[in-house]
């Protein structure tokens, strides 16, 4: 499904990947297109409860979801997290860096994916209530670089500044893709 006021495949975006900057492009853009976009704290699309997420097609990094400190982690239970409510809907735009005009990407996909099931809630909470227990365990500014992995959805990843990145491995978000795509429905165009 697509947003309505949406990007579209083939749209030209004036920059290449660098430190955020396609994301903040793409926000600009809707926003341009009568979407009213948030850029605190919380979903980018607050009237559709809807993150948005950039990737360039070829990366095979872990995706961030969101941001926290250790001890907001540490004090805030699943439900109550920013990071569920980043990871119930998002508006995932793929792009490539064009071949013909260096310092330009060009839009490959854009879908809203609804992520909200059980099947992919369950194992979010799980990861989350996972990498939240192992921090605790650590005082706020002593805690490990990472959360460990093994087995689960995603992790906790400390950044230089301190905060926490909640991460899904490439291959997740793909199989989270794949679930979601069987569930379409809403104020979506198909």
């Amino acid at each position: 499904m697509n947003l309505k006021k949406g990007i579209r495949v083939g749209t030209r975006i004036p920059m290449t990947q660098k430190h955020g900057n396609v994301g903040r492009c793409i926000e600009s853009m809707l926003e341009a297109f009568g979407n009213r976009v948030s850029r605190n704290r919380g979903v980018d699309l607050p009237v559709d409860g809807i993150e948005v997420k950039t990737r360039n097609e070829s990366a095979v990094s872990p995706q961030t979801i969101g941001s926290m400190s250790h001890q907001s982690i540490v004090d805030t239970p699943w439900h109550q997290s920013s990071i569920k409510e980043k990871i119930q809907k998002q508006y995932r735009i793929k792009y490539k860096e064009s071949l013909d005009h260096l310092n330009e990407s060009i839009v490959t996909s854009e879908q809203v994916y609804d992520f909200s099931c059980p099947e992919i809630q369950d194992k979010l909470e799980e990861a989350y209530e996972f990498g939240r227990n192992h921090l605790s365990q650590f005082r706020p500014g002593n805690g490990p670089n990472c959360t460990p992995t093994s087995g689960q959805w995603g992790y906790f990843e400390q950044q230089a500044d301190g905060q926490y990145q909640f991460r899904v491995a490439d291959k997740t978000m793909k199989k989270m893709e794949s679930i979601a795509s069987s569930h379409l429905n809403g104020i979506f165009e198909s």
